[in-house]
Formats: C-alpha cells, structure tokens, sequence
C-alpha cells in the first residue's frame, strides 16, 4: 500500500488535477515509514494547492523532515526553519483546524528542544483535543493521529495521560 501511495502521488496521479498535490494527498504519502529524501524532494517540487492550509501545512512538515537527510547543520536549520515557516502560514490561514495543529504539534514534539520549536504545545494540544472530544475529525484519521502523538519523543506525561483519555474515550463511543 505505502509504495503504491509513493508511485501515484509522485507520477500525479492522486487529486483532481494531477500536476497539483492536495493536503490528502500528502496525508497519504506520511503515513509510510521510512520516507527518503528522493521522495520528500519529488513531493516538495510538486506544485501546491496554496488555497488549501492542510496542503501548506504538510509540505512544511515535508521541508522539516529534509532536514534529517542532509549532512551540514546550517542546510538543517535552513530546512527546518523553512518548514516551520511553511506551518505557520497554513496555520495563520485557518487557526481552528485541529489538523493543522496536529501537524505542527507532531512536528514541535519531534524537533530538538533547543531549536526552540515548542511555543505552541499546549495551545496546540489543546485545539487537537477539542476537535477530538466533538468529533470533529474522523474515526480513522482521529486514531492514527493520537497514535503518532503518543509516539513523539517530547510528549510530557500530562499530555500523554490526555491523549490516551481521548484515545479510549473514542473507543467507548466508536
């Protein structure tokens, strides 16, 4: 399945128009393991529906992971900093979508704490948490998405014993 994502999203065939990516579609391609920099590159140069804050806020989630791919630390910074910027302008475009304050949840959680990435962990966890609680994000998505945030690295124990609560609270309702 992961591979099948990578060959349609990268030959354009996911979305409507297939020389534009959309935020599902990207949504898609994430959820595989071990994405190299070869796809993250193919990904960033696909052209963008600007008019879709889930899109902008996933390729700036795509330019932070470049980061981990590239030997110098200046390239680093400059790809996570490019990204955080790309995340921060989709989130300015639409401040309640708990989607995008996944996003950059998962990236601030993930990121090195002295790069200073950690503002908004609380505010984030909050909105995320909302939408969870009033369904506002679907079944599926709602479980893979706790999942990935149970397993980010910088989670601090009282956001952990929320997430599960949310977790199993939509269990009960499911």
């Amino acid at each position: 399945m992961n591979l099948i994502a990578v060959v349609l999203l990268c030959t354009g065939m996911l979305g409507s128009d297939p020389d534009i990516i959309t935020g599902s579609d990207l949504r898609i391609f994430l959820r595989q393991q071990d994405i190299t920099q070869e796809q993250l590159k193919g990904v960033l140069a696909r052209n963008l529906d600007r008019s879709d804050a889930v899109s902008i806020a996933y390729k700036g989630m795509c330019q932070t992971m470049m980061a981990q791919h590239v030997f110098l630390p200046t390239a680093k910074l400059d790809y996570f900093n490019q990204g955080t910027r790309t995340i921060e302008e989709a989130i300015l475009l639409d401040e309640k979508n708990a989607e995008l304050r996944y996003i950059r949840l998962l990236v601030q959680l993930n990121a090195p704490w002295f790069l200073g990435y950690n503002k908004n962990v609380s505010e984030d966890m909050e909105v995320f948490l909302k939408a969870v609680e009033s369904d506002k994000i679907s079944g599926y998505w709602r479980k893979k998405f706790i999942a990935d945030l149970l397993m980010s690295k910088n989670l601090l124990p009282e956001h952990k014993t929320e997430l599960e609560k949310a977790m199993n609270f939509n269990r009960t309702r499911i």
